[in-house]
């Protein structure tokens, strides 16, 4: 009775290592009844790859018996009669009776402790990976990215040791930084780094696989690097991920680890990740190397915005990921909720980013709404207060009655800030901000406006300084792209070129007035409104119910050639009752659409890969269902990407949000189906 009365399941074995007693808990847990395991092996219970090992383990434990919990620092698992493994828990209490010795194995099953903590893992991984893309975008060069990058992952992912070798001359390998290693071993290191390189695992038919090691079953650590870190720090395992490029192999980023079999998946995809970040931005300063001197802003801008499309493209898997993770976690493991939310406003603050890169190549759509320009400039003046200093007094001041103006509140906001930058770099001894708001009517004879702004009812919003002023000369040229006054390294030339695009791009205009000691002041323009509304509530009052309702007959097509992004958006979309067909390329789609099932929207991403892309496919799409509604999405701006169609184009911007989606699907869907009957 005692022993059924015990909280876990559990098996006593004999010195054989055969059951001799199960309580009823083992019994539901393995799937087996009691007649069966009894006098069945021990390692009935255990995954077959494990079973050899396991014996070795037990005939060690019965030479020195005592209690302990099994496998320390190891991940054990369990094997159900149905054959599905499952993590586990074990602690060993050993016991001798009529003379024999025996062990009472008392087993936990972990899946539901497990279940949180990979979520809690997967959400500090995405969180650092968010990170190191911005650390990644403030670095000043390689070398400062390169010092940072070996602590940041020891700091991640508690390993011991981390190297990373770069290819010089496209041959020899050298040891650029490293964390853990002790000065006294780096030349021994550097010395014998191009061993690796010709291991015969990073043949060109497998550059781009990991390697993994276990150096306790492994004799690699026999020879060079892995031989010189075993012998002097004791590391037991290792993870080796190759970092290449069109051409091949450039470096290697590697990890050790004092504990054996420390690697699991999602440790690897995070280090793989880092070292894909990692080479894009050096391809990237390389490039920008060699063009500084030609086409410096086109081809900065294609860079980036190949940079941040790539981003965007993660960012959608990271925060729909995250989404649905947040909402697992309401009923129980509240625990985790503070960091997965750390996670989201850390993605959040990394879409802020691409969105930066976007607008900085010119492949970023403004996308205007009714903006309240007082809660604008409230929103941005205490963000000012501490980029500017003390040494500046900002002063706010928004005229009665001012309307709603029409602009995109994103590149608003950053054309704003880029003029604060340029006043406060106007008075390096302090002196005063004065940002205002105030409606203007223009009619053609209002004096002091661009003459080619047509009549109408306008919101100015203007930024002056008290700062040294600019002479007529300079004013002339100020916004020409490339032209500053800063010295070089302080300033690109390129912010006052963008805020003139900006305000000519939202049907307003700019107007600046400078006199040398006295300051500067930039008027913006931009068309008035009614009322400030926002996106959000726009699609929020859109009458959806009738869609929703019949949501479980409606089938989405959804196409993206990362699988990634496609299972969140086949997520996103079944979790609210759609039916999804999936695809990776035109093929799979165009055979779907070929056939028999009633496809009410197509969903797809622009970009598709092998040279296939999503406007080739609806134009084969449109061939065979004249009149299927289509949605776009990509982590570029639609306005940079060539699509063309007789009908207005609806287009997502990755990285978009569960509701996002199922607002611009639904709102397609109730201008496409029929209402419904009954």
């Amino acid at each position: 009775m005692l022993f059924e009365a015990v909280p876990d399941a559990t098996v006593v074995v004999d010195s054989a290592g055969m059951i001799v007693l199960a309580n009823t808990k083992a019994c539901d847990l393995f799937g087996w009844t009691r007649a069966e395991l009894t006098g069945a092996p021990i390692e009935r219970l255990i995954p077959a790859r494990f079973s050899a090992g396991h014996e070795k383990h037990r005939q060690r434990f019965s030479r020195d018996p005592d209690a302990r919990p099994m496998g320390i620092d190891l991940e054990l698992s369990g094997l159900r009669r149905n054959g599905v493994e499952f993590p586990v828990e074990i602690a060993l209490n050993p016991f001798k009776r009529d003379g024999g010795a025996f062990v009472a194995a008392s087993i936990r099953d972990l899946t539901h402790t497990m279940r949180f903590k990979n979520a809690a893992t997967r959400a500090l991984y995405s969180s650092q990976l968010v990170r190191l893309g911005e650390l990644a975008m403030r670095a000043k060069g390689v070398d400062e990215l390169l010092a940072a990058i070996p602590g940041f992952i020891v700091e991640t992912l508690r390993t011991d040791v981390v190297i990373i070798y770069w290819a010089e001359d496209g041959a020899r390998l050298r040891l650029r930084a490293s964390h853990g290693v002790p000065e006294s071993l780096l030349a021994e290191i550097e010395r014998d780094a191009n061993l690796i390189a010709m291991d015969a695992s990073l043949s060109p038919a497998i550059v781009r696989s990991r390697i993994v090691r276990d150096y306790s079953v492994d004799a690699s650590a026999d020879v060079g690097v892995d031989a010189i870190l075993t012998r002097a720090l004791g590391v037991a395992s290792s993870v080796r991920v190759p970092m290449t490029s069109k051409s091949g192999l450039i470096g290697l980023l590697e990890t050790h680890s004092q504990k054996q079999n420390r690697f699991a998946e999602e440790e690897l995809n995070f280090l793989q990740m880092v070292g894909n970040l990692f080479v894009e931005l050096i391809m990237r300063g390389e490039v920008e190397a060699q063009l500084a001197h030609a086409q410096r802003l086109e081809s900065i801008g294609q860079l980036t915005g190949g940079i941040a499309h790539d981003f965007n493209n993660i960012l959608t898997v990271v925060m729909g990921n995250l989404q649905m993770l947040r909402e697992a976690l309401e009923p129980e493991g509240s625990g985790f909720i503070k960091l997965v939310e750390s996670a989201q406003r850390a993605s959040q603050r990394g879409a802020a980013l691409t969105q930066k890169l976007l607008t900085f190549s010119r492949k970023q759509s403004l996308a205007p709404s009714a903006i309240d320009p007082a809660a604008t400039l409230g929103a941005l003046n205490e963000m000012l207060q501490r980029t500017l200093g003390e040494a500046i007094q900002i002063d706010i001041q928004i005229a009665p009655g001012c309307p709603a103006c029409l602009a995109d509140p994103l590149q608003l906001d950053n054309a704003i800030v880029n003029l604060a930058l340029n006043a406060r770099d106007a008075m390096p001894g302090g002196g005063s901000l004065r940002m205002t708001a105030a409606p203007v009517a223009v009619t053609a004879t209002t004096p002091d406006i661009s003459p080619e702004l047509p009549p109408g009812h306008y919101v100015m919003i203007a930024v002056a300084d008290t700062g040294q002023g600019m002479p007529p000369d300079v004013l002339r040229r100020a916004y020409e792209p490339f032209f500053t006054t800063k010295p070089s390294g302080k300033g690109s030339g390129l912010g006052l070129s963008m805020v003139y695009g900006f305000a000519k791009q939202s049907g307003g205009t700019i107007r600046m007035e400078s006199e040398v000691g006295r300051g500067t002041e930039v008027r913006l323009f931009f068309p008035a409104t009614a009322h400030a509304t926002d996106a959000a509530a726009t699609l929020a009052g859109m009458p959806g119910a009738a869609v929703q309702s019949r949501a479980d007959t409606v089938t989405i097509l959804a196409v993206d050639d990362d699988l990634e992004v496609l299972n969140i958006a086949d997520m996103f979309l079944t979790r609210c009752g759609f039916r999804v067909l999936r695809a990776t390329g035109m093929e799979d789609a165009l055979r779907w659409l070929a056939g028999p099932d009633p496809i009410s929207l197509l969903f797809t991403d622009v970009v598709l890969g092998g040279g296939e892309t999503g406007p080739k496919l609806v134009a084969a799409a449109l061939k065979i269902r004249a009149d299927l509604p289509v949605l776009y999405t990509s982590g570029f701006a639609h306005g940079s990407l060539g699509v063309a169609d007789v009908r207005p184009i609806q287009f997502l911007a990755k990285p978009y949000k569960q509701d996002d989606l199922i607002a611009r699907v639904e709102a397609l869907l109730k201008e496409a189906l029929p209402p419904p009957t009954g």
